[in-house]
């Protein structure tokens, strides 16, 4: 057992936002132990009481150093009754990170996602992620759009437009962008003329704009 490696992998993996969520990672051990190429480990993980992803995390072994890397994993976006369509993708492991577990169930919602990117020149810069569904590219993956900068969308202008009582404090406003950043559905509290109104909200960068849309039953009955 290469423990060095273990570690390694264990905080890829937590980095990743599959600490926690992924119940598979005790297996993990055993596989690394074995004279193997590549393995596999699968989990699901359960999202809003609606929703799933089913998930195989791919490592494979270097040739030169006989180390294991966590290079892909597969996700596939189980929906609610009713629904029964479901969209898949893999999502591949770079050496400066990659898209995050959260990151990966709110793509396949078809939310965009806020990313440090590295260019194949090797320059950082920053974008808005989603994907496009209508189209898929030879491995029989979504095609990924990109937001830059010159495209202009300003998350924190466009929430200026809005009477938002979470923007009002300070730290209570830095975890709504960050939320938002991360792709999530934030629910936050408009301030309204005559009311006072629980909405989620989600960034929208192809529009400029933010969706908004009532909270779930669910949470109005917490």
């Amino acid at each position: 057992m290469n423990y060095g490696n273990l570690d390694f992998l264990k905080e890829t993996l937590k980095l990743l936002g599959f600490g926690k969520a992924c119940t598979c990672l005790e297996k993990m051990d055993t596989m690394l132990t074995k004279r193997t190429i590549e393995f596999n480990l699968q989990t699901e993980v359960a999202y809003d009481g609606m929703h799933s992803l089913e998930v195989t995390l791919h490592f494979r072994r270097s040739e030169n150093t006989g180390i294991f890397s966590f290079y892909k994993y597969d996700a596939i976006l189980n929906r609610g009754k009713g629904d029964t369509k479901e969209r898949s993708h893999t999502f591949y492991v770079k050496k400066e990170g990659g898209i995050a577990l959260k990151e990966a169930y709110n793509l396949l919602r078809g939310r965009a996602v806020n990313k440090n990117l590295v260019d194949k020149n090797g320059r950082k810069y920053n974008a808005w992620i989603e994907l496009e569904f209508g189209e898929k590219d030879r491995n029989d993956n979504y095609r990924m759009r990109q937001f830059r900068g010159e495209h202009g969308y300003d998350l924190e202008r466009v929430l200026e437009k809005y009477h938002i009582q979470e923007l009002k404090d300070e730290t209570l406003r830095d975890g709504v962008i960050k939320s938002l950043k991360m792709g999530n559905e934030h629910a936050v509290t408009f301030m309204l003329s005559n009311s006072i109104q629980r909405m989620y909200i989600a960034a929208n960068p192809r529009q400029k704009a933010l969706h908004i849309s009532a909270v779930r039953r669910l949470e109005l009955d917490m």
